[in-house]
């Protein structure tokens, strides 16, 4: 790794955030968008399959392994409002890895934030952080509300927030599962 690389990787952090989100193709009642439309364009993405290597933002590769299909920038923004999901206008950085097998019912969704300088020493307060991102998490359901969709509920840490010092890299995983209940 040249001086350039590890002063770049140093100064941001990736931020992985895991949504375990059943793939139902619901119709979109806004546009009028059938389940079964919705599905075959979400098929018809240019999903990349494994095995290949992904270049992610941030100065790093991903190693799709066989079984997985990954979509880039824009493209993962656009699947997540073919299903439903709220989606900001100014973020388009959304990465979608799902498992190609049809019985395998999830996708994760990831994205890179160039969002400044973690230092090696930075002590990261995971329920601190936790309770900001429910209060968050709160105020998106009202949203959601709004839209007729479902609720979401933040679940907890699938990968507790971690500084990897190899990597110069602040990561962490969360989880969330869709309330159950009328649109």
């Amino acid at each position: 790794m040249n001086k350039k690389t590890r002063v770049k990787t140093s100064v941001t952090a990736a931020i992985l955030s895991l949504c375990m989100s059943s793939i139902a193709y619901a119709s979109n009642e806004a546009s009028g968008t059938s389940t079964e439309s919705t599905g075959q364009t979400i098929h018809n993405l240019p999903w990349v399959h494994g095995p290949a290597t992904v270049h992610v933002d941030g100065n790093a590769d991903l190693m799709l392994p066989a079984g997985y299909e990954m979509l880039a920038p824009p493209e993962g923004k656009r699947f997540l409002a073919l299903l439903g999901n709220l989606v900001s206008n100014h973020n388009n950085h959304d990465y979608i890895l799902q498992p190609e097998a049809a019985d395998k019912d999830w996708f994760m969704d990831f994205l890179y934030i160039d969002s400044g300088h973690v230092n090696d020493t930075d002590v990261i307060d995971s329920s601190k952080l936790m309770s900001a991102m429910k209060a968050k998490s709160l105020e998106e359901n009202r949203e959601r509300q709004r839209a007729h969709l479902h609720e979401l509920t933040l679940v907890g840490w699938q990968t507790q927030p971690h500084y990897d010092q190899q990597t110069h890299r602040l990561e962490w995983a969360y989880q969330s599962e869709q309330i159950a209940g009328p649109r």
